[in-house]
């Protein structure tokens, strides 16, 4: 049982610290606000995509945008469409990390039900479940030998539940502070893109027309 504990806490703090990476992407998804910029095609003047500095999540929402941007080149655009490509791959994130958090609580579960399970099946093997039934004095010795297996497992295998416990609110915590600064830097970058991109767009069709 020592054994199965100590490889169960080995996976929750594989996952907890996944988790944490994946908090801290999502936290500095809209960080390098200072590297933000609208390229601009050189021979029709259009806008033709915006460029900046970012982790991969960033660069994905920034490839989006663009080819949106590419593909309606001197039209119309609709901010909605610019905002979705932005909730969803930070929706993508978060959904991640949602699943990943409660997975240290989950495995600590496990891991106790299989203390319970190795302390019931030592009992069964050795024949103290029927010593302790039996009504002769001389089969006590035994019963309590498979009666302590059975609480000695089931001792070390709440260590892992404890431990599950703990980093899964531990992470919640995390990607609550988390969450609050990816949110402030995606409301940022949405500002950004109302303040900046959208008034070197085409507003209307005339608009687009005269550009």
């Amino acid at each position: 049982v020592p054994i199965i504990v100590a490889v169960i806490v080995v996976i929750q703090l594989f996952f907890f610290a996944k988790n944490v990476q994946r908090m801290i992407e999502y936290k500095k998804i809209f960080a390098e606000e200072k590297s933000w910029g609208i390229a601009h095609n050189s021979e029709t003047n259009f806008v033709s995509g915006i460029y900046g500095k970012g982790n991969k999540v960033f660069i994905s929402i920034k490839d989006s945008i663009n080819k949106y941007l590419g593909n309606n080149s001197g039209s119309v655009i609709d901010f909605s469409l610019l905002k979705d490509a932005v909730d969803r791959h930070c929706d993508s994130v978060e959904n991640d990390i949602n699943t990943l958090t409660p997975v240290p609580l989950y495995c600590g579960l496990a891991g106790t039900m299989a203390g319970v399970i190795i302390g019931l099946g030592s009992l069964l093997s050795t024949g103290s479940i029927t010593a302790l039934l039996s009504s002769g004095a001389g089969n006590f010795g035994a019963a309590a030998d498979g009666v302590n297996d059975l609480l000695a497992g089931v001792a070390w295998a709440m260590l892992a539940s404890i431990c599950g416990i703990f980093l899964t609110t531990v992470g919640s915590i995390l990607f609550k502070r988390y969450k609050l600064q990816g949110e402030s830097g995606k409301n940022t970058f949405l500002a950004w893109l109302q303040a900046k991109l959208l008034p070197e767009l085409p507003s209307d069709t005339s608009d687009a027309l005269n550009r």
